[in-house]
């Protein structure tokens, strides 16, 4: 889990989200190996939990995953509590081909709503601005191409941008989207700035060393490391 305070261990993510079992917002995010979204969608099971916490309303919980890791732990005792969420992702990307229409089920719609608008503020997190580090959930979601140019409402030619960038395509700057959530902006004197937001799963870091770890010493030499793992958390935020 990582949080405003950086990364939690697995324990402590999955007691955090099972307080938000009412009133939450469930979504869960696909991820590629590089932490970028492939699926997003919402879900409808909680986890089930021996002892109830005490309930936190309000909020949202993002479960990201990888699609090795949905494989490796569907059927792990450790995290049995999770199979009924675990099963939903499944069924979602096994659905995924179905999941997708769904984003560019209304491409002439005038603003992106629904499926599309979750999708695409799970993707980007930030406005897609050079430089730009405001919420994707306090901009707008803008059509790469004009919608009054015949742009479409779908995921390729969507992205959010600020009250700073939404206005730059008036103002002598180009802007494409060679695939999705990749975006090519052109300054009005030429010069090209390609913009990605940063992967929705970053890389954990290496674990603390495990108590009575052999400490480097002039006589040892350097501790080896200790073997990088995956706990079968998830995470949320």
């Amino acid at each position: 889990m990582v949080g405003l305070v950086g990364p939690v261990g697995a324990d402590v993510a999955r007691t955090a989200v099972a307080a938000q079992r009412c009133g939450a917002a469930w979504k869960f995010a696909i991820v590629d190996t590089n932490g970028y979204l492939l699926l997003a969608g919402p879900l409808r099971r909680r986890p089930r939990t021996v002892t109830r916490p005490r309930a936190v309303r309000g909020g949202v919980v993002e479960l990201h995953i990888t699609v090795e890791e949905l494989h490796r732990y569907i059927g792990d005792p450790r995290v049995a509590e999770w199979a009924g969420v675990l099963a939903e992702i499944a069924d979602a990307w096994a659905d995924r081909d179905r999941f997708r229409e769904r984003l560019a089920a209304h491409p002439g719609a005038r603003f992106a709503r629904g499926a599309l608008a979750d999708h695409i503020r799970i993707r980007d997190r930030n406005c897609v601005g050079p430089g730009c580090t405001r919420s994707a959930r306090r901009s707008d979601l803008d059509h790469t191409r004009e919608h009054g140019r015949g742009g479409r409402t779908v995921e390729i030619n969507i992205g959010p941008a600020c009250k700073r960038h939404h206005p730059d395509k008036d103002r002598g700057w180009t802007l494409t989207q060679p695939e999705p959530g990749v975006f090519l902006w052109i300054s009005s004197l030429g010069r090209a700035y390609r913009t990605r937001g940063e992967p929705i799963r970053p890389d954990l870091p290496e674990p603390d060393p495990a108590s009575g770890v052999q400490e480097e010493s002039a006589a040892t030499g350097p501790a080896a490391p200790p073997p990088r793992t995956t706990d079968p958390g998830t995470a949320g935020r």
